[in-house]
């Protein structure tokens, strides 16, 4: 108390806490005394709780209490609420993103954030080059194929009709065959190259699936164990949509082409019509684009929460908070629903806009054909008729297709993102790789060592130095948060260190490849797990014959070494 250690804090910060309830004389006067020793503490505690209430005052949340049906008496869950609402009401800015990296470097735990604006062309760009140059070409080719087919047999069609008007021509057998065989030719091409274009698409997409999620989850697996600690909770009809949008891109080029072609004054009237639908595709893109991020967002809390609600249920109802939980789940539920609502609102006000601009090319082209009948045959004013007609179904589908892919493109984006994951130390390095007997005496020196979980906290462990020898039974011992467990993932690797150095048997831990058997070994630390098999068998063979028992107490796994000597104590403040 008199040095202001860390237990004068653990007392000011009580003392600040006891003086905002109501308690009796005896505890007044107590409080009166400590409040003396450690005046100097308080007035800190104060400052620091006064700047942090300026910085909350300005986040308005609503507080909600929990009553209990019998009595009138508020539940302590509110407080609980109370604080996820605050933290939940807190937004990130837009203009100050380099605020809010340096606000999260201090977090344990990093929120995920969705992106805003576009899709970058970089994610095309290497979704496209993992497809190849030479498979897109083949794919175009096709399907610019199938749709000349396409069009071949309209016109082809519509010569054949043209052949009523002319009875003497029109009745013979053999033009009839001919038209026919031609016309099953064309039908045959269009299959063919429709059918290459399709399976070869699907058999690259397919491919560049595989490459992407292999490069992902390599580099996740080689993650440091710092990003499994930063991150929350971690999204394929790419080849679907990608398949319908090249189909209706050439259909759409396609019709306008015949159109065009057959009465050249619609594209008067279609080119205004065609900057509609862009705006409108832009404006419709553009906000189903950020919907679909924040559903994705809104959508991996609600899976985490459940994951967690299940893990923690007897806490939950020993302390009768499983209102608070269903209330907490609601509210994760009807954010991803309110994402859910407002796409589906897109896509009926896409749909009657883009019906509306379709039926004025119906009505242009059909008043087109009227126009200019005594200059276009029945046949050609029919086959102008049916591609306005099929052109409304077809803009709106490439439209609607165009932005399914701008949104399933977000998936490509994350999965991107996770391939730029961070990498841990090389797994495997022949020039530092110990010997196959590695360690044998087990001598472990811990030598001004410090380390940290993650960049942007606070040192775990400062300049320990330690020197244990081989075939020593070793207990560490210290408070709570002192640093036990951390120096067992140090040892194990499992955070890397800022200085110092880990040696055992003179061979420095952190030059050595993390692949090495006797290395690989997780300690359990704070934790409990019920095993069926041989626990034997999860040791790598050439640790097996160091272990002489095996013990599994209620709350840890302890391994005794064969040594009879006494534990030496390593007190860790």
């Amino acid at each position: 108390m008199a040095k202001s250690g860390e237990f004068a804090e653990f007392v000011a910060e009580y003392v600040v806490k006891q003086e905002s309830q109501e308690i009796d004389e005896k505890e007044l006067q107590i409080l009166a005394k400590l409040k003396q020793t450690v005046k100097p503490l308080i007035e800190k505690q104060l400052s620091v709780r006064s700047n942090d209430s300026d910085s909350e005052s300005q986040n308005v949340s609503k507080h909600v209490s929990i009553s209990d049906p019998n009595t009138e008496k508020t539940s302590e869950v509110e407080i609980l609420e109370e604080k996820s609402e605050k933290n939940s009401n807190t937004k990130p800015n837009d203009n100050n993103e380099e605020e809010l990296s340096d606000e999260s470097k201090g977090k344990l735990i990093d929120k995920e954030v969705s992106a805003k604006g576009g899709i970058k062309m970089s994610v095309y760009k290497q979704y496209f080059g993992l497809i190849g140059a030479w498979s897109l070409v083949t794919i175009f080719v096709a399907f610019i194929a199938s749709n000349i087919a396409s069009a071949a047999s309209g016109l082809w069609l519509s010569e054949w009709s043209n052949d009523a008007l002319k009875p003497r021509v029109g009745n013979g057998t053999d033009l009839r065959v001919y038209r026919l065989g031609v016309y099953a030719g064309i039908g045959g091409a269009e299959v063919i190259a429709l059918i290459i274009a399709q399976l070869w698409l699907r058999i690259r997409c397919m491919r560049t699936s595989n490459q992407l999620h292999d490069q992902m989850i390599r580099r996740v697996v080689r993650a440091p164990m710092s990003y499994f600690d930063g991150i929350d909770t971690l999204d394929g009809y790419v080849i679907y949509v990608l398949d319908l949008t090249f189909i209706n891109f050439f259909m759409m080029t396609q019709s306008l082409i015949i159109i065009s072609f057959e009465t050249p004054l619609v594209l008067l009237a279609i080119g205004p019509i065609i900057i509609v639908y862009i705006v409108c595709q832009r404006i419709y893109i553009s906000s189903s684009r950020q919907i679909k991020r924040i559903e994705s967002e809104t959508r991996s809390p609600i899976i985490s929460y459940l994951s967690e609600t299940f893990n923690g249920t007897a806490s939950i109802r020993a302390f009768d908070a499983d209102h608070w939980f269903v209330r907490q789940s609601y509210r994760r539920l009807d954010a991803n629903n309110q994402c859910v609502y407002l796409d589906s609102c897109g896509e009926q006000w896409l749909k009657i806009r883009l019906e509306f601009l379709g039926s004025l090319i119906v009505f242009v082209s059909t008043m087109s054909a009227v126009i200019f009948r005594d200059q276009l045959s029945p046949g050609l004013a029919a086959l102008v008729i049916n591609y306005s007609l099929n052109i409304t179904l077809i803009l709106s589908a490439f439209v609607t297709y165009i932005s399914h892919t701008d949104k399933a493109m977000v998936t490509v984006e994350k999965c991107m993102e996770l391939t730029q994951t961070p990498q841990e130390a090389e797994w495997y390095n022949e020039k530092t790789k110990p010997a196959d007997n590695w360690p044998t005496m087990g001598c472990i020196e811990f030598t001004d060592y410090c380390t940290k979980y993650r960049e942007g906290l606070d040192l775990v462990l400062k300049d320990i130095a330690i020197d244990m020898k081989g075939r020593q039974r070793v207990a560490i011992v210290g408070r709570t948060g002192a640093g036990k467990s951390s120096l067992a993932l140090a040892l194990f690797r499992l955070i890397e260190p800022t200085a110092g150095t880990v040696t055992i048997d003179g061979v420095d831990c952190s030059t050595i490849e993390q692949s090495t058997p006797s290395m690989v070994t997780v300690p359990a630390v704070g934790s409990m797990s019920l095993k069926r098999a041989n626990a034997r068998d999860d040791f790598p063979a050439p640790v097996r014959p160091t272990i002489a028992t095996l013990c599994l107490p209620f709350i840890s796994i302890a391994i005794s070494l064969s040594t009879k000597s006494k534990p030496n104590l390593y007190l860790v403040q």
